[in-house]
């Protein structure tokens, strides 16, 4: 009866320490892709979180597939420290060249789009400011008649709330004029 190893040997977690120092590393680039969308894209503070919550998901995921893949499914301390210490490294070493080197491309790759398109950017300001003057210069003629137009709206004074009512009375034209009556004097 051949009875399974519930330890690992020094070499195996020697092994298995580097490895997940490798894992680190991987998810050091990983992490680099989220550099690079912040590089390109201005986030705001909730949309920083939320990538670094999924970056954190993804580091939890990967260390107990990590385990379950190469460890029986024992997931160890220095597995989560290897990986810590291998995420490090990459951003201090690795990550700073390729986050540098990815900052310059991008700046490089915005410079030959400036220069490309700035001769159309210039003819479509100058289009534009053409066309504002045309626009403005038809808007002043087409509303000008517009405004000369009365709004034939009765006044305020003038208006009849029960039409059936008024038609029947015999002075529905003096309603709403105000009476030249003389003033009456008060008792003293």
């Amino acid at each position: 009866m051949k009875v399974p190893e519930t330890f690992f040997s020094v070499s195996e977690e020697m092994r298995l320490f580097f490895m997940s120092c490798l894992l680190g590393a991987a998810l050091g680039l990983f992490y680099d892709v989220f550099r690079t969308l912040r590089t390109l894209l201005r986030h705001s503070s909730a949309a920083i979180a939320a990538e670094d919550i999924i970056f954190v998901v993804c580091w939890g995921v990967s260390v107990s597939v990590f385990a379950s893949a190469f460890a029986l499914s024992r997931l160890r301390g220095f597995f989560v420290i290897g990986s810590i210490l291998g995420f490090i490294l990459y951003l201090l070493t690795v990550g700073q060249i390729v986050s540098g080197t990815v900052r310059k491309f991008i700046s490089f790759i915005i410079t030959v789009f400036r220069t490309i398109f700035r001769p159309f950017v210039k003819c479509f300001a100058l289009i534009r400011t053409k066309a504002a003057v045309k626009f403005v210069g038809y808007s002043k003629i087409f509303a000008a008649p517009i405004k000369k137009i009365k709004m034939l709206l009765p006044k305020a004074h003038n208006l009849l709330y029960n039409k059936t009512e008024n038609n029947k009375r015999k002075n529905v034209d003096k309603v709403g004029k105000k009476k030249n009556c003389p003033q009456k004097k008060r008792a003293v």
